[in-house]
């Protein structure tokens, strides 16, 4: 069974194969303006701000800087698809076109955070885990699909989670101690 791809129209799906003869996934090729054989390469672009405010439950912990963290926030998401080529010109994916092809949208989101902040005492281990999640609901910022040759007028539901690691440096200054005597 075929998979619709948003540039199906003006390019063509190949199975590619790395130096092992190992499948690789698939190219997506297609002809430049000087009649030659252009790869085309997919990303996903985006970015999302958020107010957020939360709290540290200091249970289980071994001070009061470290124990379960829980946070949560209203923002904007923002996301679409990055199309890159190589090799030459493409008149068929020229800036203005890419615009139909993109995807670009912007939505309101939510986020929330739980996991364990650890704060040592001697300020060397420092580190938070948790679980990270964030659902936005977003419209498309273009008029038009070229690919689908209709306008998307739709709110799409964009959920995003995962785990979330990080180390902390902290750069504090010590408070110096001041002796006086009389």
């Amino acid at each position: 069974e075929k998979q619709n791809n948003i540039l199906d129209g003006i390019a063509a799906r190949f199975p590619a194969y790395d130096d092992n003869g190992n499948y690789d996934g698939e190219q997506i090729l297609t002809i430049n303006a000087n009649g030659n054989v252009s790869e085309i390469f997919l990303d996903q672009r985006g970015s999302s701000f958020f107010a957020i405010g939360g709290r540290l439950f200091n249970k289980f912990a071994p001070n009061k800087n470290s124990g379960i963290l829980a946070y949560g926030g209203i923002g904007t998401l923002h996301h679409k698809i990055s199309i890159k080529f190589q090799d030459g010109d493409l008149p068929q994916l020229n800036d203005q076109l890419k615009e139909g092809y993109d995807r670009m949208s912007l939505g309101f989101a939510v986020n929330g955070f739980v996991g364990y902040l650890f704060m040592s005492k001697n300020r060397l281990l420092n580190f938070y885990a948790g679980f990270d999640y964030t659902q936005g609901w977003t419209k498309s910022l273009r008029k038009y699909n070229y690919d689908t040759q209709a306008p998307d007028n739709k709110v799409n539901t964009d959920i995003l989670y995962g785990f979330r690691i990080g180390w902390i440096l902290r750069l504090n200054k010590r408070s110096t101690q001041e002796f006086y005597y009389n």
